[in-house]
């Protein structure tokens, strides 16, 4: 594909210029010598077709001006073709240079055109180069090189030939320096490249071990679970089971006391109610799918020994899993403020709307804090770590001895009202 950068660009202008410099500065060495030491037509249909030449090299910086360099590649070829051909068969001393000018096209194209265009400038630049060297080695129908004295046609060479030189010189070294570049660019891409593998195998363990976590805290919430209920409802179940029965043979034998211990069932009713509310509670609380995130973290507060203020006004409503996600991390951060950071610590829960559709939380506390770099987080955090990321969101926690501890994380989501 051909390379439009500023850079090359302008390294492409600076060569034009160049190179219609080097046409202008032939045309007054032909006027010259027309005037000073042979006045042949042909010196001045030399000096008028390098001249047109070097006006159609400068005619082809308008493409550029307007971002097109292919087309200046080809009006400064097709000028280069031109001068190697004609002044060839006009002064065929010249045709050393001009076999060197004929092949400048294959040498400049390369860097602003694709391979499949590259090829018929190499073709027609070699064309080119084969017919300048058959024009100055097998005829010379002008007849201008016999007619010019001995010392000039080799004063022409010698003069011209560091024009030519320093032309390629040049190309070359802006090709080097372009590949450089090129390379440079290919190390660093490789070197992020090979970054963003270890990221990815990073995020690919993480998520394993994410994946772990969540499996064995599923089963450890399941047997505590079935421990609960084997030890508490279940239990009072029975009991109950054990009462309905005794109560039925008592309705035949002694209906008032049947009628007592009706009452005393109704009461145990409403125990096993209340345990069964607050078993359920733990797992995903009522007022959070009833009222919402803000009241949930209202209630869960109240129900601690800390002080807790709230920052949660104008908090909008999200899908249930990510207002589940945010709060029982907010829940964890407030339980961990009453177990580690000391009765007399004030918590501030915060909550906030990103204008990106991102949920923020805060759980700041003023407590004792601790150092990150001697304690290992628990599983508490890292459960806290799971549920955001499952929802595609992070937690962040920063503490220090003595300067109490924040929990910070957001979660993407798309509010609902």
């Amino acid at each position: 594909m051909p390379v439009d950068h500023p850079s090359h660009d302008g390294r492409l202008r600076r060569f034009v210029l160049f190179d219609a410099g080097t046409c202008g500065t032939a045309v007054v060495v032909l006027l010259a010598a027309w005037l000073l030491v042979h006045r042949s037509p042909w010196l001045l249909a030399l000096a008028v077709m390098v001249g047109c030449a070097g006006l159609a090299m400068l005619a082809g910086l308008r493409p550029l001006a307007r971002g097109e360099a292919g087309r200046t590649v080809s009006w400064l070829a097709v000028a280069n073709w031109a001068i190697a051909m004609g002044a060839t068969a006009v002064a065929t001393f010249a045709w050393p240079l001009m076999v060197l000018a004929a092949l400048l096209p294959a040498v400049f194209a390369a860097p602003y055109t694709s391979a499949g265009r590259l090829r018929p400038y190499l073709v027609v630049s070699l064309a080119v180069a084969m017919g300048v060297a058959a024009l100055g080695l097998l005829q010379d129908f002008s007849g201008l090189t016999g007619e010019l004295p001995d010392w000039l046609p080799p004063t022409v060479i010698i003069f011209f030939t560091p024009f030519l030189g320093g032309m390629i010189a040049h190309l070359g070294l802006s090709n080097n320096a372009r590949l450089r570049r090129l390379l440079d660019e290919t190390h660093r891409s490789n070197e992020r490249l090979l970054a963003s593998q270890s990221a990815l195998r990073r995020h690919a363990e993480e998520l394993r071990a994410s994946r772990a976590r969540v499996v064995a805290a599923t089963d450890r919430e399941r047997r505590r679970m079935e421990r609960d209920l084997h030890d508490g409802t279940q239990q009072r179940l029975v009991a109950m089971g054990l009462k309905l029965s005794m109560i039925r043979e008592q309705c035949l034998r002694d209906p008032e006391r049947a009628a007592l211990a009706v009452g005393n069932l109704r009461h145990d009713v409403r125990e096993a109610q209340a345990e069964l509310r607050r078993l359920t509670q733990g797992m995903f609380p009522q007022v959070l799918t009833e009222h919402g995130l803000v009241a949930a973290l209202q209630s869960a507060a109240d129900r601690l020994p800390n002080t807790v203020t709230m920052s949660l006004a104008g908090v909008s409503r999200y899908p249930p899993e990510v207002e589940a996600a945010v709060y029982f991390c907010c829940v964890e951060a407030l339980q961990n403020v009453a177990k580690h950071a000391g009765h007399e610590a004030v918590a501030h829960v915060r909550l906030r709307d990103g204008d990106d559709g991102v949920l923020f939380f805060e759980v700041a506390d003023d407590g004792r804090g601790f150092d990150p770099g001697t304690v290992r987080g628990g599983s508490g955090l890292e459960n806290l770590a799971d549920r955001l990321g499952a929802a595609g969101g992070t937690i962040e926690v920063t503490s220090a001895r003595g300067a109490g501890t924040i929990v910070t994380g957001q979660v993407p989501a798309l509010r609902t009202r």
